[in-house]
């Protein structure tokens, strides 16, 4: 089996290819990005892509993928409004067709969004309409096997958070209350375990994620609503 994983170098990105490269049904793991991990593994290939618009040069890298592990975004406030909706659905929604156009019909998709996403976008905030919005194509879109989990709070691993509120904000309330979050290496677990195994579940809110980290959750189908 072969994954592909988009956001290789974001914080979730980074735990679900060390869990891909530690999987030995992965007989090779690919990441596509911006930049490298600079991790060294035998059956990891690394490319360099910049036009998250044009999958084209990735033809054969692409559709020989058995699961696909969409870890790609960015933190509201680091970009622009505009680039932010670019990010969060537009290059999503790119790779979406073209998977639907030449993609292999058995390749799984694991899209990591966020707990709040509003696939109808009535939500106030920005996020949680981008989210829903990419949600809500992936849903519509043509491709048998797909996942999303809705993280709340993530706690770091090997890489700290960009995102604007410090982790020594929020370190506190999650000890108290670790419900309100998850590790990123079990959420990267749960991700890898849900793709290579797939699951009757089809959307994984916070709590359904620990659950079946700690091996709690028996998969039943979820409306998106």
């Amino acid at each position: 089996m072969k994954a592909t994983i988009f956001g290789a170098t974001g914080m979730v990105g980074i735990e679900v290819l060390h869990h891909c490269l530690n999987e030995t049904r992965f007989k090779q793991v690919v990441t596509i990005g911006r930049h490298v991990t600079g991790v060294t593994h035998p059956k990891l290939r690394e490319i360099e892509h910049h036009d998250f618009t044009d999958y084209g040069t990735l033809k054969s890298e692409l559709s020989e993928t058995s699961v696909c592990f969409y870890c790609l975004g960015v933190y509201q406030g680091k970009v622009s409004t505009e680039k932010f909706w670019e990010i969060t659905c537009t290059y999503f929604e790119s790779l979406l067709e073209f998977f639907q156009e030449v993609g292999p019909g058995g390749t799984t998709f694991c899209l990591l969004s966020a707990q709040g996403a509003d696939p109808r976008e009535k939500s106030p905030f920005l996020f949680a309409k981008a989210k829903g919005r990419a949600e809500k194509k992936f849903m519509d879109a043509k491709i048998k096997k797909k996942y999303i989990f809705r993280p709340g709070y993530i706690n770091p691993g090997r890489k700290v958070s960009k995102s604007r509120i410090p982790a020594w904000v929020v370190k506190p309330f999650y000890k108290l209350f670790p419900g309100i979050g998850i590790d990123a290496p079990m959420l990267a677990g749960v991700m890898v375990e849900v793709g290579l195994n797939g699951c009757l579940q089809v959307l994984f809110e916070n709590t359904d994620i620990r659950k079946m980290g700690q091996g709690q959750l028996k998969g039943v189908i979820k409306n998106l609503g």
